[in-house]
């Protein structure tokens, strides 16, 4: 089975040249339903993302994210990538990926090994060190925190994964990179998205 590539390196790149706008913490507002997408028999043909798959996964955060940040995504093959950038050099990207046949152990495996880790996701950032890792139960919510640096400045990162929650086709995650800086704002938009899982030492 085709993995879809994950590749978050010069999230941050551009950052610093957005408007500066005072950053406001609204409430997050009810997000939409679960797509509920059984395996079908041509199910290697429907790598597609559905309109209800654009759909969740654009309104996944609801308005978490304030006009202080500003949205980009793409619609690809087998996934939906959202990412938001705002004038802190603060990063939020969202992965929605399409298993139309269904996911297996080794696809969680391969995606949250170190190696994967260290060489694709972050493999533009410096002296990456996994701090923690944590669960809110088995084939629940997962959360994998991180120290780094990009261009000389050190960064916090948190790194959610939703199994099987979103059925066996389905796959999201999230990842907040913040400056060391902005751990409080880190929190409070951990705190939204993720309340049953803060962080690891909540």
């Amino acid at each position: 089975m085709n993995r879809p590539r994950i590749h978050v390196g010069a999230l941050l790149i551009g950052a610093a040249t957005l408007l500066a706008c005072e950053s406001t913490f609204l409430p997050r507002s009810a997000v939409p339903t679960v797509p509920s997408v059984p395996v079908a028999s041509d199910c290697a043909k429907m790598t597609e993302p559905t309109d209800e798959d654009i759909k969740f996964a654009l309104g996944f955060t609801g308005d978490t994210f304030d006009s202080s940040w500003q949205r980009t995504y793409r619609i690809e093959n087998m996934r939906v990538k959202v990412t938001w950038k705002n004038s802190e050099n603060a990063v939020a990207y969202l992965d929605y990926l399409i298993y139309s046949c269904g996911y297996t152990q080794a696809d969680w495996d391969y995606y949250f090994s170190d190696q994967t880790m260290r060489e694709v996701l972050f493999r533009d950032y410096q002296n990456v060190n996994r701090t923690a890792s944590c669960a809110e139960a088995v084939d629940k919510l997962a959360l994998f925190e991180f120290t780094a640096q990009f261009r000389n400045e050190d960064y916090r990162i948190r790194y959610w994964a939703m199994p099987k929650t979103l059925g066996v086709t389905r796959f999201l995650m999230m990842m907040l990179v913040f400056p060391e800086t902005s751990r409080t704002e880190l929190d409070r938009y951990s705190r939204t998205l993720f309340p049953p899982l803060v962080s690891c030492a909540q």
